[in-house]
């Protein structure tokens, strides 16, 4: 998984797995301990269970207001967080 940042935009793009896992929660720990973050996971190709759960638990630690998960409609990520009912929107 490639992690980027455009401000308080955090984009990850590729697998988020057990191998990127902790890429990951680096990534948003960091970002959402300096303020608001929109999380881009349009580039993703793969939305593991772990993956799931960090954001599940990134959400609770920050609330809705701290994280506004974005995904491109249709995608695999966007069809996971629907099945999960995860809070996100489709772009």
């Amino acid at each position: 998984m490639q992690v980027s940042t455009e401000g308080s935009r955090l984009v990850f793009t590729g697998e988020l797995d057990e191998v990127s896992i902790e890429l990951a929660r680096e990534s948003l720990d960091s970002a959402t301990s300096a303020g608001p973050v929109e999380l881009d996971l349009s580039g993703l190709t793969h939305l593991a269970s772990i993956g799931i759960s960090l954001l599940v638990a990134t959400l609770r630690r920050v609330g809705g207001d701290g994280l506004e998960v974005l995904a491109r409609h249709g995608s695999a990520a966007d069809q996971v967080l629907d099945m999960y009912r995860i809070p996100h929107r489709s772009t």
